[in-house]
């Protein structure tokens, strides 16, 4: 481009994260499809709502989460349970590969 000079990228540094992915066919003979699966999974890592408890005209949700300590990294992720809309009690790596991969970190600066 015309008028630009010392250009630089601002990828730097590598982040781990976790990536679920789902095996679209695995998760079908659990009677789910991809939102299915989603949202379960969501579900056993945010906590799902229950119930709601109104106090003097102030309402809050009741959540069903894990411990904390019970996800301490991707393998006990993998062990994660669902239950299945057939009924059935499944762990996540049943319908998912869940790895460890580097993703990229942006730093931006003025």
């Amino acid at each position: 481009m015309d008028g630009v000079s010392e250009t630089s990228t601002s990828i730097s540094e590598t982040k781990s994260e976790v990536r679920i992915k789902l095996d679209s066919a695995k998760a079908a003979m659990y009677g789910m499809n991809t939102a299915t699966a989603a949202n379960l999974i969501k579900g056993a890592l945010d906590g799902t709502k229950a119930s709601t408890f109104s106090d003097n005209g102030s309402e809050y949700d009741i959540k069903v989460v894990y411990p904390k300590n019970y996800i301490g990294n991707y393998n006990d992720l993998k062990t994660v349970q669902l239950k299945s809309l057939t009924g059935q009690w499944i762990t996540l790596s049943d319908i998912a590969d869940v790895t460890v991969e580097q993703g990229q970190k942006l730093a931006y600066e003025d």
